[in-house]
């Protein structure tokens, strides 16, 4: 390749170890199965192999990535790793690759690498860039932000309280979050469920810690300020969650038409990106223990040091390719370590019924990914029947068995378990930002364009309910917002499904739906549900009444409602009845043993 700067190109070098099987194999006239550093390195034992560590060059102007290297190893040091950094570093820019970042997790050894590498640290211990091993030039250091984030939820959840600003940050408001949702069978909109209080039995899983940094949350945290005095303290520990948030959606940019955070880093909007990640490394830096000791000053100090790191060395090499017109913008995802993660995925996928591969299960494995593309799935497009003269399209496609009369099922008025409701403001809250789906749904099924309307809250008559605490909350200015029809029949819907009857939704019934509509229908005879559509109804011509619009949107409103309750309903019941996931968990554990 050309020396010229223009041909060269600019990469991030992730690196990562993947755990491997131990498994000594005579192949080929030899056993095979040891260390194997390549040629140009020595080892001193013949050790069986138990990690791959894996080296892959990511673009940071094109859409591609590749891995170039990996050796068998048995436990590295950082003068070791520091030795492969420096030869990766050197053949790449042989070929014409200017390394400008090396990816890797938060591992001790690594930090110890980028300090054998020639990277300085400061009086936090925060790491500078090292000099290229060829070149001179700049190389920074990045810790992935995933992992990173991954250490700062278990950070949290063990020391249960931080202080910032001498403001109180604490784990509790998570637990009770889940508490108030398990106790009245709905959720504020948030991913939070034991899975996420039991995080140590999936200490891997990033989903998780993500979704505890949320924006839901923080929005779930400051409804139940309003309406359960258990929360009134919440607001340091929403401010942290929102500003944990804006760190990570500025560090994990992927899509260049994201939107808001997670859209790339433009000149345009540099300086307010900027900004957002000074907010979150000086809250990081003042972090501190309940006793007042700083985080950065303990031995727990990886996740700031790895944190403020990144921060660092993102905006610095961001700022310089935008200033000097080498890129329009930059996707922040380009400095993380899902890449090669992705990839170890794609090796375990190729092993068969072992997802622990062998060396030479690796050796095939890497060989296959290298050369082949991966092919998408060919889907075929849904084409939508017209024509119909119905008020609405079909939303379910499959026939619906009528309801059967049984004996021992009477159709009677029945009632609500006081013990199913614990807050009912609460569960109004939640049933109205439901309602609001249930209309953007329904609007999209039918054809009578007053009847989309009367779905909709138009003339803003429920603007100042209590009932619309929560959807304010939530609302960004891209949510429907349902009409008081909607909210009453999604209402009668909800306490239905909490009657005994239907035991909140867990109980094996036959046509739970139909039933269903048949309960509520009954008890909506006497309410003025869509009273705005009497007029419409009486403008259609005799043979169209037939087809009773109002009770169709009912009926419609009910079935959409009770379908996304009764699978709410089934997870709950599923989570419960497993208990805790300890599948990953000794997943890991059979990887992690090597075999």
């Amino acid at each position: 390749m050309s020396e010229d700067n223009k041909t060269r190109l600019k990469c991030s070098l992730a690196m990562d170890e993947m755990a491997i099987r131990k498994e000594i194999i005579f192949q080929g006239g030899t056993q095979t199965g040891f260390v194997d550093y390549g040629t140009g390195f020595s080892v001193e034992l013949e050790a069986p192999a138990t990690e791959a560590l894996v080296f892959m060059l990511v673009s940071i102007d094109s859409a591609w990535k590749i891995p170039v290297a990996y050796f068998f190893t048995n436990g590295l040091s950082s003068q070791q790793k520091a030795a492969f950094v420096d030869v990766a570093l050197a053949k790449l820019d042989n070929v014409g690759v200017d390394v400008i970042a090396i990816v890797c997790d938060g591992l001790r050894s690594n930090l110890a690498m980028f300090e054998i590498l020639g990277s300085k640290c400061d009086e936090n211990g925060i790491l500078k860039p090292f000099p290229h091993v060829i070149q001179g030039s700049d190389v920074f250091p990045v810790l992935d932000a995933c992992h990173m984030l991954k250490l700062l939820r278990n950070l949290l959840a063990e020391k249960k309280v931080f202080l910032a600003e001498g403001r109180l940050i604490e784990w509790r408001y998570i637990e009770l979050l889940q508490k108030v949702q398990d106790e009245n069978l709905l959720k504020l909109a948030t991913s939070i469920n034991q899975d996420h209080i039991a995080w140590y039995k999936q200490k891997m899983k990033v989903k998780l810690a993500a979704q505890v940094f949320s924006l839901s949350v923080s929005k779930a945290l400051v409804f139940l300020k309003e309406i359960m005095p258990e929360f009134k303290d919440v607001d340091a520990t929403v401010d942290f969650i929102e500003t944990i948030n804006a760190l990570f959606d500025c560090l994990n940019s992927r899509n260049p038409c994201g939107r808001f955070l997670k859209s790339p880093v433009r000149p345009a909007n540099l300086h307010t990106w900027i900004n957002r990640l000074c907010i979150a490394r000086d809250l990081l830096l003042n972090l501190e223990y309940e006793d007042g000791k700083r985080v950065i000053k303990s031995s727990r100090k990886t996740v700031i040091v790895g944190f403020c790191t990144t921060i660092d060395s993102v905006m610095q090499l961001v700022s310089d390719l935008l200033t000097s017109n080498a890129l329009k913008y930059v996707l922040t995802f380009k400095f993380s370590q899902d890449h090669i993660e992705v990839f170890f995925a794609g090796i375990r996928s190729k092993g068969g019924c072992n997802n622990n591969p062998s060396t030479q299960t690796f050796k095939a494995a890497y060989k296959q990914l290298i050369i082949s593309r991966l092919q998408k799935v060919p889907a075929g497009n849904v084409s939508i029947e017209m024509g119909i003269e119905f008020l609405v399209m079909q939303l379910n496609k499959k026939n619906q068995t009528p309801v059967v009369e049984d004996s021992d099922d009477t159709i009677e008025e029945f009632s609500i378990n006081g013990g199913h409701i614990i807050n009912s403001t609460y569960v109004e809250n939640s049933v109205m930002y439901i309602a609001g789906f249930v209309s953007k749904k329904i609007s999209a099924a039918i054809k009578c364009e007053k009847c989309k309307v009367a779905l909709f809250d138009t003339q803003l008559e429920l603007a100042n309910s209590k009932n619309m605490l929560f959807f304010n909350i939530k609302d960004n200015g891209g949510l429907s917002r349902p009409s008081k029809s909607v909210f009453l029949v999604c209402l009668a819907t909800e306490r239905a499904i909490r009657s005994d009857y239907f035991g909140c939704g867990f109980k094996k019934i036959k046509n739970s739906i139909l039933k269903l509509q048949l309960y509520v229908l009954q008890g909506l005879i006497e309410k003025n549900i869509f009273e705005d559509l009497t007029d419409h109804i009486l403008s259609l011509e005799m043979n169209l009444r037939m087809d009773d619009h109002i009770n169709t949107l009912k009926k419609l409103i009910i079935e959409k409602y009770a379908s996304v309750r009764f699978h709410h309903a089934a997870k709950v019941h599923t989570q419960k009845l497993r208990g805790l996931n300890v599948r990953h968990n000794l997943t890991k554990l059979i990887l992690f043993k090597n075999q």
